[in-house]
């Protein structure tokens, strides 16, 4: 059964503006070190940076909370299996909450094009 579903859509620009402004200051806040580790080599960063803020604010949505009780940006980990779709790692006080609620399973989808980034999560008993 179905306990939560989250979407957000992230302007690329906008991200591209705060990771300019502020640099590793902002994407080490967001990202997780194997979330920027995974980033080396890529042409263009934003698309990819933003759609992991998506995912996250997505699962934040269908947990429910945002980042209150104590949830932490590096609490969601989006790792992905070359080849294979994206998937979460959750820990901390995010994984409590989540147990707390039942949930077994996340499923989690992302994509980006041109000026946005979008992700979907939804989260199964």
């Amino acid at each position: 059964m179905i306990v939560g579903i989250g979407i957000d859509i992230v302007e690329i620009g906008r991200i591209r503006q705060a990771n300019e402004r502020w640099g590793d200051n902002f994407t080490s806040r967001i990202l997780s070190p194997p979330e920027l580790a995974a980033l080396k080599g890529k042409r263009d960063i934003h698309p990819h940076i933003s759609a992991r803020f998506a995912a996250k604010e997505a699962f934040l949505k269908a947990l429910g909370t945002g980042l209150a009780r104590g949830i932490s940006w590096h609490d969601m980990e989006v790792k992905r299996e070359k080849g294979h779709r994206p998937f979460f790692s959750i820990s901390g006080q995010a994984h409590k909450i989540m147990t707390e609620m039942g949930v077994k399973k996340i499923h989690l989808s992302m994509s980006h094009e041109r000026q946005y980034a979008i992700a979907q999560v939804i989260l199964e008993d």
